[in-house]
């Protein structure tokens, strides 16, 4: 897939999902049905989403987290854990790393076309979005591509 730029927010929002979503429960299937939605629209649009597109999906993310953590909209000291990714950060990362990312997002969009998934994949989802907004090197990137 060509990555464009028009798709930060939405993939930034993505990635602010899954991190707020609690690793040591059993995911939502909510919140997994939010996130592949928005996934397989990704993967499966010939063209690009339009802006009005763009932002509904993004709403919709940010009503899932809420959702999942209304007390982050309202924290007086907010950590930054459950906040939306800046793309920025990866188009500027080093050429290794981007590449990288890019392709554990290629991935995981191509694995939302399938239509359905099961736990074992619900939290791979959640582990290569986290994994999109760390700033982990080519290595633990590769471990994270491979493992799926």
């Amino acid at each position: 897939m060509m990555y464009d730029k028009t798709y930060n927010k939405l993939f930034g929002a993505l990635i602010g999902v899954a991190r707020s979503i609690d690793w040591y429960s059993p995911i939502e299937k909510t919140s997994m049905d939010v996130i592949l939605k928005i996934l397989s629209s990704i993967a499966s649009c010939e063209t690009l989403l339009d802006e009005t597109a763009i932002k509904a999906l993004t709403k919709e993310l940010h009503l899932e987290k809420y959702r999942l953590v209304p007390d982050c909209f309202t924290c007086m000291n907010r950590c930054g854990r459950t906040d939306d990714y800046d793309m920025d950060l990866l188009w500027n990362a080093s050429e290794d790393v981007r590449v990288a990312k890019l392709e554990l997002l290629d991935k995981i969009l191509k694995m939302s076309t399938n239509g359905s998934s099961n736990e074992e994949q619900d939290r791979y989802y959640v582990k290569a979005l986290i994994s999109l907004g760390e700033t982990y090197d080519v290595d633990m990137l590769r471990s994270v591509i491979e493992e799926a």
